[in-house]
């Protein structure tokens, strides 16, 4: 079964700033493609003047007079860029319940990502790290259980119990 988040946005902030940035970046590219058709002398190199004034005269109403369409379509835009940063904001909110799970002792949470997001390559890499901590976790538990049935050295006991409290430490910074 495939794991969904419930919401679009899970980190407002980073989320909005990645939107702006698009839109930012978009008007930029605009504005630079604008320089380089509308203003001579590289004007001239695509259909001479006259058709460039033609072009502009008619962006320049566009923009001016039509603004309303305009900012529907920067309000679109910044909508899309929205949801494309939940493709990124996303897995790292679900890397980060992880990490809260597992610092509270829940040593069988793993990281689940959906099949478009950004992090997707990561997961595995990732789990693996979870499932190799997991199990030394539990080596640890087992060796420690089977010094105390046996009876071995305190010193032995102590060393591998003072690891265990190492590892429950972590949990609770």
């Amino acid at each position: 079964m495939m794991w969904r988040r419930r919401k679009s946005v899970v980190n407002f902030r980073q989320q909005v700033w990645f939107a702006l940035e698009l839109v930012a970046v978009t008007l930029g590219f605009v504005m630079l493609c604008a320089f380089f058709l509308f203003v001579p002398p590289l004007s001239y190199l695509f259909e001479g003047e006259e058709s460039t004034a033609w072009v502009l005269d008619a962006l320049l109403r566009v923009v001016f007079m039509k603004w309303p369409v305009v900012m529907a379509a920067l309000a679109v835009w910044f909508g899309i860029g929205l949801l494309m940063s939940h493709r990124l904001s996303g897995p790292l909110y679900g890397l980060d319940r992880t990490l809260l799970s597992w610092k509270k002792g829940d040593r069988s949470a793993r990281v689940r990502f959906r099949k478009y997001d950004y992090l997707l390559p990561a997961k595995d890499s990732l789990n693996s790290f979870f499932d190799r901590q997991e199990n030394l976790f539990l080596e640890v538990q087992a060796v420690l259980e089977s010094i105390e049935k046996s009876g071995a050295g305190e010193a032995n006991r102590k060393s591998v119990s003072d690891l265990l409290a190492k590892i429950k430490k972590t949990e609770n910074e």
